[in-house]
């Protein structure tokens, strides 16, 4: 991601691409346990809150930005806060 990296939590590695997918993959195996777009561009890295919470992201939309909250074990969209 655009000046950004990966994140590690509760055995989970963290990551995205500039274009906005956002995927986890288990540490050890390096296999992907989920993938998910968003509609934007990812601007940083992903921030898991805790081993076993959500998974900020911040992302640029436009001409705007927005913070998506992902659950960590299976990427799902809980919650969106424009910026």
């Amino acid at each position: 991601p655009d000046r950004g990296g990966v994140a590690l939590a509760g055995g989970r590695l963290f990551t995205a691409t500039v274009e906005g997918v956002c995927l986890a993959l288990d540490a050890q195996r390096g296999t992907r346990l989920w993938e998910t777009p968003l509609p934007g561009r990812v601007f940083g890295t992903l921030i898991p809150i805790s081993e076993t919470g959500p998974v900020l992201v911040p992302l640029i939309t436009g001409d705007t930005g927005a913070l998506f909250v992902l659950h960590s074990e299976t990427g799902q969209i809980l919650r969106r806060v424009p910026l």
